[in-house]
This record gives structure tokens, C-alpha cells and sequence, in this order.
């Protein structure tokens, strides 16, 4: 296979989104807002440690709510934007009217600059903006000191009736907890997080999400069947979890890290071949951004019942895994 057909066999994979249970319910929640929203100020917060989804959650929602170009103007449902990490009001100013296409984002007055992208986003019919790496709004100082990036938020909350979606880390919270004006805008709280098998149902989330992964991934797959399914129909998961616990611990269970792992085999492979768990070990150190590195591959499996209780235990010892959950 060449290197074209592999990089689109790659942008396929990764422009997929799995709307595992969580994941759906905050999207759902969003999508619902983004359509009844705007009658109030109201700021929506999304949280979740690195990885866990957040971009690519507005990503899916700025798909889902595209662009709109005519021959008269331009259509933003959504407008999108980072907090910059300085953390200053001409730099936040600036990206978000680079967001909104201004031919000058960062020239004239700020008086000025602050009118005209209202002025946009009115015009542009933006129903939603969504502001990623928020906790950068947060100053050194603390969160109890009130920026002007937070009061420049509160004016468009208020003068513009449209809601903003904050998402960013957990330290996010600490502004809602010592700004008055901003929590009681805040509308609601949504939140992503890691996988884990500390619990059967965490287990069955993780093992769904590989599977939808699978699902979409270009390759025939090999012992990575999760579930069996009971005369009901209904899926309860198979007794014998020892390949979540090696991709559990393969990846602390982050969303992003597991879709590295998967583009890594598929970047190794190619069309006509059964992928199997010797191909994810394979991957494993073209992929591995473990917080707390291994010392060993936990997807080598030797077919031996040490191999699987070093990683059932280090998993354990992780706060990945639960033995007494199984």
C-alpha cells in the first residue's frame, strides 16, 4: 500500500467519533442548548483531563453545524476559539475575531475591536460560542481575581444572548467557585473522563468503545470480540477481560492515547492484513505517552498466566483495574 492510500485510510479513521455513553450524553446536552439556547446569559462548562475528548467533541459539533457561505454573506452557527495561554484581553480579543474571519483581527482600538465582534457574530447568526483550553482564563493570581478576559466574557453573555461553552481541565472549576456572575450563568456542568475497569459497567463502557473503534477500523481484527450475547439479545461482557486490562493499562484509558495506539497499527499494517494483539504490542512504544511509563509492554502477551497477573497487578496498582469488581 502506499503512502497516499495510507494517510487516507488514516484521515478516515480518525475524523470518526464514537458517541460512547458519556460522550453522547454531553453531546446530546450541547446540541440541545446550541438549538433552544439564547433566551438568557448562560455559559455551559465542559471538563475533563487531557485527552478525554473535549476538542473533539466542538469538533464534531462544528461539523455537525458547518459553515454556511452564500454570495451575499457568511453563516457561523458555531464560532470557535482557544483562550490564549497569556491569558490577555487584546490576545483573546484578537483570536476571536480571527475566529469570525475579520480582515484585521488585531488592529484598532479595543473599544473598537469589542464592537465590531459583536457586530459579527450578530451579523454571522453565531448561535454558540465555544471557547477551548478555558482554564487559561483562570489568572496567576487566583481565580477570585477578575480578569478582563471573565468580564469580557460577561458582556457578550449578556448584550449577545447566545451561550458559551467553556471547555478545559478540572481547574475550571475554581472559577466558578469564586466568581458569583459567572456560576450563576452557568447553566449546567458536563464532564469526560478516562476509562477505567475499576467496575464491570466502567469494563463494558471501555469495551464498547474499543468495539465502535473496531467498527471503524480499516483492518480485519483478531480477539478483540468483548461481548456475548444472551438469549434476550441483550450484550453482557465475556468473563475473560485480560485484553481490556492490557489496553487499559497500554493507554491509562484515555480516549486520545487509544486512538494513537490504533492509528499506530494501522500506520504499520496494511490493507490485507488480520490485525491481532501482537500488532498492538508491536505499536505499543510508537504510541505510549503513559504519565507514568511502563517498564515492560503490556500487550506482549507470552500466553502464560504470569504475563497477564503482572499486568492485572501493575493495572491494579494504577487504579486502572479492580480484581474484586470480576
Amino acid at each position: 500500500m502506499d503512502e497516499h492510500n495510507h494517510n487516507q485510510e488514516l484521515d478516515a479513521f480518525l475524523a470518526r467519533t464514537i458517541f460512547y455513553p458519556k460522550f453522547k450524553v454531553a453531546y446530546d446536552t450541547l446540541t440541545h442548548i446550541y438549538k433552544f439556547g439564547g433566551r438568557d446569559a448562560e455559559l455551559v462548562v465542559l471538563i475533563g483531563p487531557v485527552g478525554a475528548g473535549k476538542s473533539h467533541m466542538i469538533e464534531q459539533l462544528m461539523l455537525d453545524y458547518p459553515i454556511r457561505d452564500t454570495d451575499e454573506q457568511t453563516f457561523r452557527p458555531i464560532l470557535y476559539a482557544r483562550i490564549p495561554p497569556e491569558n490577555t484581553y487584546a490576545g483573546l480579543l484578537g483570536n476571536l475575531l480571527e475566529a469570525m474571519g475579520d480582515p484585521l483581527p488585531w488592529r484598532g482600538l479595543v473599544v473598537e475591536r469589542r464592537m465590531r465582534l459583536k457586530s459579527l457574530i450578530t451579523q454571522q447568526q453565531t448561535r454558540m460560542i465555544t471557547l477551548d483550553e478555558s482554564q487559561s482564563v483562570i489568572p496567576r493570581s487566583g481565580a477570585d481575581a477578575k480578569t478582563a478576559n471573565v468580564k469580557l466574557l460577561l458582556e457578550l453573555m449578556n448584550d449577545l444572548k447566545i451561550p458559551i461553552l467553556l471547555a478545559g481541565k478540572e481547574d475550571l472549576l475554581a472559577l466558578m467557585a469564586a466568581d458569583d456572575a459567572i456560576r450563576s450563568r452557568t447553566r449546567c456542568k458536563l464532564s469526560l473522563s478516562y476509562f477505567s475497569c475499576m467496575t464491570r459497567a466502567g469494563a463494558f463502557d471501555f469495551a464498547d468503545y474499543i468495539q465502535g473503534l473496531i467498527g471503524f477500523f480499516p483492518r480485519k481484527v483478531k480477539g478483540f470480540n468483548f461481548f456475548s450475547v444472551l438469549d434476550d439479545g441483550k450484550p453482557v461482557l465475556k468473563k475473560d477481560i485480560s485484553t481490556l486490562i492490557r489496553l487499559i493499562l497500554a493507554t491509562d484509558g484515555c480516549p486520545r492515547s487509544i486512538r494513537f495506539l490504533f492509528k499506530a497499527v494501522i500506520e504499520r499494517t496494511t490493507s490485507d492484513t488480520v490485525v491481532e494483539l501482537k500488532h498492538f504490542a508491536d505499536a505499543f512504544y510508537t504510541a505510549s505517552n503513559l504519565e507514568i511509563p511502563l517498564s515492560f509492554n503490556p500487550l506482549l502477551d507470552s500466553e502464560s498466566s504470569e504475563s497477564i497477573a503482572k499486568v492485572s497487578e501493575e493495572a491494579e496498582r494504577r487504579g486502572l483495574y479492580d480484581s474484586d469488581a470480576f
